[in-house]
């Protein structure tokens, strides 16, 4: 996917200001990436994808955010059961079946 997410962490104070939310929210539908914070490193792409998959699929916790502005609203959701995020809960998967 030719998508970047800049790094919402790069802000100051590691903030992302509550009036940009509506915004990064949207691109980071756009992506493969799980949380915000995936957009950092690989690593912490990794790490955001291993702990939310454990939360999410294996402990059946529910996590969405919804915003709204104006007359608007965003719901996200963790992404493993769409197609932007086949490859990686394929992976996760596997790696927890000890499959791989």
């Amino acid at each position: 996917m030719n998508f970047i997410l800049r790094s919402v962490y790069a802000i100051k104070k590691n903030k992302v200001p509550i009036n940009r939310a509506f915004y990064h929210y949207s691109k980071l539908k756009l992506s493969n990436l799980v949380t915000l914070y995936s957009v950092t490193s690989p690593g912490d792409d990794f790490a955001e994808s291993f702990a939310s998959y454990v939360h999410s699929e294996i402990l059946k916790k529910p996590w969405k955010i919804v915003i709204q502005k104006k007359n608007q609203t965003i719901e996200f959701q963790l992404c493993f059961h769409e197609k932007r995020c086949q490859e990686k809960t394929d992976f996760l998967k596997k790696l927890l079946s000890s499959k791989l």
